[in-house]
């Protein structure tokens, strides 16, 4: 096992790091909710790779948090 600690994601480990589905992330990168990085590929007319910062999902995540204490002391 690797010890490794990624610091950019793919599409797809993106997805399953924060369970939802390809769509909604593409929305999220889409919109500029979520920003992200597109690395040159071999091919010169490619789109290229898209990679997203673990830190930029962190901080997505603390930007939408909800404190539910605070909440429910609202009621």
């Amino acid at each position: 096992m690797s010890d490794i600690v990624p610091i950019a994601l793919s599409i797809n480990e993106a997805c399953n790091r924060l369970n939802i589905g390809e769509t909604t992330l593409r929305t999220l990168l889409d919109t500029g909710r979520l920003p992200y990085s597109r690395l040159p590929g071999s091919n010169p007319k490619g789109r290229g790779r898209i990679l997203i910062k673990v830190a930029d999902i962190d901080a997505l995540l603390d930007a939408t948090r909800v404190d539910v204490a605070a909440k429910g002391r609202a009621r």
